[in-house]
């Protein structure tokens, strides 16, 4: 499950969108069974998908990338989970890039841009952009990953809620699908048109201004 925000432009954002998945897939098909490294597996796919972008000339446009892998273990006892992506928006690691770190006030890399790992943006990769994901891995067991929502989102929406808000509204919206019928599926349809909607649409009413994009998986 992946969301990207792009910027300057939509080359980089639509070639990770149509691109990136398949070099997970292929990182995970060239790893030893039972010996998954997902960290490595992400890592990879990101250096992966940034250098072709660097092939296909993505210098001044480029997009954020959060990843989230969902392992599910042989035994139905544990879900793990492993997020990559950008945690913050000035999250930086000296180990990640080749280069210092230049910043301006606001803080901005090279004073153009407001995140310090994106894939693309070559013309600020010696300035201390990495495409570099920074990966957090949560095992659940089975009665923690019973019920639970994933909730992969761009800081449009992060801009407008905490959070326990955005928790809080989709334990809403799940008591409004379950309260009109009993029948799994039709509340998973009805969960499927509405969730994601009802958290982008208040992030609107709310203010946001910036690009918006959610997506809600129930575990």
């Amino acid at each position: 499950f992946a969301v990207y925000d792009g910027h300057g432009g939509r080359q980089s954002v639509d070639y990770c969108e149509g691109k990136l998945h398949d070099l997970v897939l292929n990182e995970l098909c060239s790893a030893t069974a039972g010996h998954i490294n997902s960290r490595k597996v992400l890592t990879d796919a990101f250096g992966k998908v940034d250098a072709q972008l660097a092939m296909l000339g993505a210098w001044n446009n480029g997009c954020t990338a959060t990843v989230a892998l969902v392992q599910r273990q042989a035994t139905s006892v544990t879900s793990t989970l492993e997020m990559s992506g950008t945690p913050g928006p000035y999250s930086y690691s000296p180990e990640a890039a080749n280069a210092s770190l230049w910043t301006t006030a606001p803080a901005r890399v090279a004073g153009q841009l407001s995140v310090s790992r994106s894939l693309g943006d070559h013309h600020l990769k010696d300035g201390g952009v990495s495409c570099v994901p920074d990966v957090s891995v949560v095992t659940l067991e089975t009665a923690d990953a019973c019920g639970a929502v994933l909730l992969i989102a761009s800081d449009g929406l992060w801009d407008a809620f905490k959070d326990e808000e955005a928790a809080e509204l989709l334990r809403c919206c799940v008591t409004a699908a379950s309260s009109k019928t009993s029948d799994a599926e039709a509340v998973a349809a009805d969960l499927k048109g509405t969730a994601a909607e009802t958290l982008v649409r208040q992030a609107k009413e709310r203010g946001s201004r910036d690009n918006i994009l959610a997506l809600a998986v129930f575990l």
